[in-house]
């Protein structure tokens, strides 16, 4: 896989306050190479950036070490896709350190790589996040049982509050996942009033407290797939 730095994130990194060794603002690219790459939700764990894996943009950082002087040559941020590009080094030894904040890693956090003169070396990230889905229904004699012929309550608003408050809707069968959550802390999904409606009987087929408005909390963690099931009952 071969990824090649475009203007706007050379210019990006520069902007982050990259660190570049002395008289390699003219470097010929001839006689340098580069560091590039992608930082990634791994969905399926498994190191590789594929089919159903999402680019982790923003967040990651990165930390470039020339294995021959001990000295940082580069500090920078991931672009809003994923990609990074270290550029105009020189031929040699070197270790990239990429973090990825509140994420499971699947990739090692640190790796040496030798760069030689035009040439691009390849190295991405992955890290694994939390997942929590579910349902919600109108649970037409509120009993907290869901019932044959009880209607999804479809676009039903709600979030699933850990370290940040990730907003989803329901589908038109009522269905919701969120994706990519920070393994870190507890979470729990809170879903928002619906007019004419209050949260059904708890205990049975319901897993949201009407008192709190909010499920039971959950650890997030990066095997944490949760499924939270929401009824909403009719007022009066």
């Amino acid at each position: 896989m071969n990824r090649t730095a475009t203007t706007a994130t050379v210019a990006a990194a520069l902007a982050l306050g990259a660190l570049l060794t002395p008289g390699s603002a003219a470097a010929d690219p001839a006689t340098t190479g580069s560091i590039t790459g992608l930082s990634f939700f791994d969905r399926d764990a498994d190191g590789i950036f594929g089919a159903g894996d999402r680019p982790m943009g923003g967040s990651p950082s990165y930390v470039v070490t020339d294995l021959a002087t001990g000295e940082v040559t580069y500090k920078l941020w991931s672009n809003q896709d994923g990609t990074y590009s270290v550029d105009d080094l020189a031929p040699g030894d070197y270790e990239i350190l990429g973090r990825t904040g509140w994420y499971a890693k699947t990739t090692p956090e640190t790796v040496r790589v030798r760069v030689e003169a035009g040439q691009a070396v390849v190295v991405d990230f992955g890290a694994r996040g939390a997942r929590v889905g579910g349902s919600a229904w109108i649970d037409t004699d509120g009993d907290g049982v869901r019932e044959a012929g009880e209607p999804a309550a479809a676009h039903a608003p709600l979030y699933v509050n850990t370290p940040y408050l990730a907003y989803a809707t329901t589908d038109a069968q009522g269905n919701y996942q969120v994706e990519d959550l920070p393994v870190v802390g507890s979470g729990k999904v809170q879903p928002q009033a619906l007019e004419g409606y209050t949260f059904t009987t708890p205990g049975g087929d319901s897993d949201i407290d009407p008192a709190t408005g909010s499920s039971a909390t959950f650890p997030m963690t990066a095997d944490t797939d949760e499924v939270v099931t929401i009824g909403y009952a009719p007022v009066g």
